[in-house]
């Protein structure tokens, strides 16, 4: 537990370790190989979840510019995780692209040959990520105090779009269908 926290991450790997779901059964591991366009911040943290849960959690380790994750993931059945990473430097979420069926006591990867997680969203400002592919806006809770969203059809006529500190966290979906709709953050 020590080493984990002067390894980078500290207080965010403390606070998502207290919202760690955990299973009384074998958990299984995942050795992966982070692949990123951009250098992964020290003190960022690769979470696996099950729906909305939790279920492993660890600092990522810097290695020429990408990273390499060892996670430990509770898992009471064979289910379907996904992967998010904690940007330290814009503490967001980014999402990974894979998904990955894992059961008790399985074991994904080798040292040599690690499975690959991708990281395909950028951080744009501190607190606020867009994902191309996943089509969502993701928010810091901490910055709907002082910034609101709105959503125009003609980027002229601007509205207040309601978004809760849950949406902006986990995402605001974008349906991509709607080609004339358009989305800003400004200050209050």
């Amino acid at each position: 537990e020590r080493g984990l926290a002067k390894a980078g991450g500290g207080l965010k790997l403390d606070q998502l370790k207290r919202k760690l779901v955990t299973y009384p059964s074998v958990p299984a591991i995942v050795l992966a190989e982070l692949v990123s366009a951009v250098e992964i911040p020290s003190g960022s943290l690769v979470g696996a979840f099950v729906d909305d849960e939790l279920r492993g959690v660890q600092v990522a380790k810097r290695v020429n510019g990408g990273g390499t994750v060892t996670l430990v993931v509770h898992a009471s059945q064979r289910e379907t995780v996904r992967f998010r990473l904690w940007n330290a430097a814009a503490s967001a979420w980014q999402p990974i692209n894979e998904r990955l069926a894992l059961d008790s006591g399985e074991m994904l990867g080798t040292a040599a040959e690690r499975v690959r997680l991708t990281l395909d969203a950028r951080p744009l400002a501190k607190g606020l990520m867009l994902s191309r592919d996943s089509m969502r806006l993701v928010i810091a809770p901490e910055l709907l105090d002082t910034h609101k969203v709105q959503r125009s059809m003609d980027l002229v006529h601007w509205v207040d779009f309601p978004v809760n500190g849950a949406e902006g966290e986990t995402g605001l979906t974008i349906d991509p269908s709607q080609s004339h709709e358009f989305y800003r953050l400004i200050k209050r």
